[in-house]
């Protein structure tokens, strides 16, 4: 008989924040069918920034009868990879993975003095502060980054190329990074909407007005290309946009600048267990391009993760931004078409395709 294993999941609250609950719902569902037990310690917890805190939370706790601990590394939230750097030190320390989310690195941060500063100043929100740190990144990655990588046990990455990628930064063996793909819990489908009306649905646990003005050009160059199909049009926006009235008003103002009053629907704050449901009254999830620098990282779990598995678990496609595809961090054949670019007029030549013909969709 097999003895049954102890996994430890570490996955950080800001998972909340980005629209994680859907992925760790279907890593727990598949583990759980291998019969192995998942303990969730930083469930709770305030995030720990430091190694020095890391150090002290891992000897509080016991670890004997832990077998794995697997780790899902969220750019931006440290703990843990605090954590794993902490556990790799432990003599007959449990077998350590870990899974990271930004691309190629196993924690995106900055580096440089001047750069943290400009970060805690607020000034890095600057478009080229972003597009300095972005490119610094690769360059300026911590040692004791490479060193927990050394560490590890085992490394996912969800895409051949991202593997790959991993592959050559972080300089481990290549027989220690395995490729899981992203997964989708399969759920009741629905037949998709009626043609009358091409129904397109945008979801995100984190996006304010200037992350929609991509989506609402392309929506409105649409609407300028076929004015005679616009009460053909809606889209939908899900999600946690604005957390006050004032971002609420923003947000319609935005719609209105664009030209789009009576084509958009706001459903804020949708419960995780309704999503499928939201979905499925939709022709398709919209992905449109990440912001520069390190939000655009933090767009990747956001959009990726959170809304396509649950659009390709219920049967519904995704049309996804061509730098989604091209850095691999989507799998060929996940129910998704890339647009021509990243830019407005990819994205609005395929919604204007999918305008004429709706029923499209049910091929990708």
């Amino acid at each position: 008989m097999i003895p049954s294993l102890r996994v430890a999941l570490l996955h950080p609250s800001e998972f909340a924040q980005y629209g994680g609950e859907a992925y760790i719902m279907h890593w727990r569902h598949a583990v759980n069918r291998a019969s192995i037990e998942v303990l969730t310690p930083l469930v709770g917890q305030k995030p720990i920034s430091s190694l020095k805190e890391a150090r002290r939370w891992v000897r509080e706790r016991d670890w004997a009868g832990v077998d794995v601990v697997h780790a899902e590394l969220l750019p931006g939230a440290s703990s843990a990879f605090h954590v794993l750097m902490a556990l790799s030190e432990l003599p007959g320390r449990p077998a350590l993975s870990a899974t990271p989310h930004a691309p190629g690195v196993l924690q995106w941060r900055f580096r440089a003095w001047r750069l943290t500063l400009l970060d805690s100043c607020g000034l890095a929100a600057h478009p080229l502060h972003r597009r300095w740190g972005a490119l610094l990144a690769g360059l300026t990655m911590k040692r004791s980054e490479k060193r927990l990588a050394r560490r590890l046990d085992g490394i996912v990455a969800h895409t051949p190329a991202l593997a790959e990628l991993l592959l050559r930064r972080l300089n481990v063996p290549a027989s220690r990074i395995h490729v899981i793909p992203y997964g989708a819990v399969t759920m009741p489908t629905a037949p998709l909407p009626d043609d009358s009306t091409l129904r397109v649905l945008h979801v995100s646990a984190r996006s304010g007005a200037d992350d929609l003005q991509g989506l609402f050009s392309a929506v409105a160059q649409v609407v300028k290309l076929r004015p005679e199909q616009v009460g053909r049009l809606r889209l939908t926006l899900a999600g946690a946009y604005a957390e006050s009235a004032q971002g609420v008003d923003e947000l319609i103002s935005l719609i209105g600048e664009s030209g789009l009053n009576g084509l958009v629907e706001l459903h804020p704050d949708v419960p995780p267990s309704e999503m499928p449901a939201l979905i499925q009254r939709h022709h398709c999830v919209v992905v449109p391009g990440p912001k520069p620098g390190l939000a655009g990282v933090s767009w990747v779990f956001t959009g990726v993760v959170g809304a396509l598995t649950c659009a390709i678990g219920v049967g519904r496609g995704g049309v996804v931004s061509a730098d989604v595809m091209c850095n691999g961090q989507l799998p060929p054949g996940v129910g998704a078409i890339s647009t021509l670019d990243g830019r407005r007029r990819g994205l609005s030549n395929v919604l204007e395709s999918l305008l004429v013909d709706p029923g499209v969709s049910s091929a990708w």
